[in-house]
């Protein structure tokens, strides 16, 4: 691989994504791939600095985005809590229903 080419793939895969297209799936061989490149990608003395999360349940991606959207709309820990008990509160009456 050329050096040009290769500085063109940093550049295409250095953007970061935050709408997805949760209709479509990743093939597990990929997450595991990636979830490898962060472990083991070069640190200062081989030390880690994060703890590393990979979460493919739909479910609780959709509470993550919720939490993220609550916590950006309430920044008062009151009117948070409100909302946060009225959406597992029909989480809970649809799950009850199914």
């Amino acid at each position: 691989m050329s050096l040009q080419n290769e500085k063109q793939i940093i550049d295409t895969i250095r953007r970061c994504q935050r709408n997805w297209d949760h209709s479509k799936s990743i093939p597990d061989e990929h997450i595991d791939h990636w979830i490898y490149i962060a472990q083991n990608s070069p640190s200062k003395q081989d030390e880690s600095y994060f703890n590393l999360y990979a979460i493919t349940d739909k479910e609780k991606i959709e509470l993550l985005d919720f939490l993220k959207e609550m916590i950006l709309k309430y920044p008062n820990d009151q009117e948070l809590g409100k909302e946060i008990r009225k959406y597992y509160l029909t989480k809970e009456k649809k799950f009850k229903s199914e």
